[in-house]
């Protein structure tokens, strides 16, 4: 329609030939793709985003928490029954045959903290209070609570902050020796109690709401881990129900809700914690200080409990290296200089000769070294401790005669007798005098 408006207002009235080839190729020339329409970023409010996160780095550096102590959660809804809505066909099949969608649904909440060092186990509602596949189970990966309509709730959602959040983060800060005091973001869904309802007597455990119409932009877990979570669930259902013998429809009829739970907790423990850190890049990042003056105590305190894990790592070596020594006592080392024990020093003597590494050198290049020293060598030897006496202002008076190195053995004995090399190193005085060599 746009191409025809245009070429009536350009050539006036007349035969537009355009056709779908012109489309396709005006499509490829301009680089244009054709994409599904998600999310709601387009609804949010994009001009109070900024402020919001200024705002919230000030709350977080007024607390003085860091990327450990600031939790996310947020909740969707899962229809743990459904299959793909698209599958591969043979090339001459015209359509794929879809079935009804089974719309059983549940919803599952995860909540993490900023750095992804500690997941809180998956909240998960669902319809029934007490069903029947989890009557001989136990222990459950996920903390499983039932609404009407498998729906989250105030009460429900209060009840998950005072009996789950608060004291399982107190033992995850406990556990990595950082103060305990944390911060939950949320949205501003009508299912979640205000701020002054969801917060410890004492303040430390508290909450923070997102401006409204900011959530597909601001919420962490929006920013594709609730997704991720989705998607590696669906994994496991189809792998469940393909691995089975029996059509494809009875195989999902035999999915059941016990299967649903673990299944999506497996889904969440898979998601990365890298994963998790990089979907707050847009509401909080760690700051960055340029003065090591003015570091925060809670930063100065993480790099001292790093550096003690590390001595804490490394203490098991050490001790094992140090216990292969006998550690003395005063009395033994006393007792050893005023009775001194030839066994003992011969012992030792030979311990150092086999633990001697003489590797890095040939036997017969050290041999042969330490038997031909050149005259070159002992002259440079010779002029470095002359040169060392001077400079340390030592009296040194005595002549040293060295004979030199034979040029053939014809000369040796005329060279014993006959030739010398002699240095006199006189002590230093304060006449102008020059000392001679």
């Amino acid at each position: 329609m746009q191409a025809k408006k245009l070429f009536s207002q350009i050539y006036g009235k007349g035969l537009f030939l355009g056709s779908r080839g012109y489309i396709l190729k005006f499509i490829k020339r301009h680089n244009i793709r054709f994409l599904k329409i998600t999310g709601e970023k387009l609804s949010n409010d994009i001009a109070s985003v900024d402020a919001y996160v200024n705002k919230f780095s000030t709350v977080i550096r007024q607390k003085a928490l860091n990327a450990a102590q600031i939790f996310n959660a947020d909740e969707s809804g899962l229809y743990y029954k459904c299959t793909p809505s698209s599958t591969f066909v043979a090339h001459d099949e015209t359509s794929a045959p879809g079935r009804k969608v089974n719309k059983e649904r549940v919803t599952f909440m995860p909540c993490s903290n900023a750095d992804g060092s500690f997941k809180l186990p998956l909240m998960l509602i669902g319809k029934s209070k007490k069903p029947r596949v989890l009557k001989n189970v136990h222990e459950l990966p996920v903390y499983y609570v039932s609404s009407k309509n498998a729906w989250m709730t105030r009460a429900l959602f209060k009840d998950w902050f005072f009996q789950q959040f608060v004291p399982k983060v107190k033992v995850f800060l406990q556990s990595t020796n950082l103060p305990l005091k944390a911060i939950l973001v949320l949205d501003n869904c009508s299912a979640h109690c205000n701020c002054d309802e969801l917060k410890t007597s004492d303040g430390a455990f508290s909450t923070i709401l997102l401006p409204p119409n900011t959530t597909a932009v601001l919420q962490p877990m929006d920013q594709n881990i609730i997704q991720m979570v989705k998607a590696n669930y669906r994994q496991k259902l189809m792998r469940d129900i393909l691995g089975r013998q029996g059509e494809f429809d009875e195989n999902v009829k035999r999915i059941n809700l016990k299967d649903a739970i673990f299944w999506v907790a497996e889904a969440w423990d898979a998601v990365p914690a890298e994963s998790i850190a990089k979907s707050w890049n847009l509401l909080y990042r760690e700051p960055e200080f340029d003065n090591e003056d003015n570091l925060p105590l809670s930063v100065i305190k993480d790099r001292l409990l790093s550096i003690q894990r590390k001595i804490e790592e490394h203490e098991n070596i050490i001790e094992d290296e140090n216990a292969e020594f006998d550690v003395m006592s005063d009395a033994d080392i006393v007792n050893a200089v005023l009775n001194p024990d030839k066994d003992f020093y011969d012992a030792a003597n030979t311990t150092l000769d086999e633990t001697a590494d003489t590797s890095a050198v040939p036997v017969s290049d050290y041999e042969e070294n330490s038997h031909a020293v050149s005259d070159e060598s002992a002259l440079n030897s010779m002029d470095t401790i002359i040169t060392w006496a001077e400079e340390n202002r030592m009296s040194i008076e005595t002549q040293f005669y060295l004979p030199a190195k034979p040029t053939s053995p014809d000369q040796e004995a005329t060279n014993m007798n006959s030739t010398t090399i002699a240095f006199n190193v006189s002590k230093p005085t304060t006449s102008n005098n020059n000392n001679e060599a």
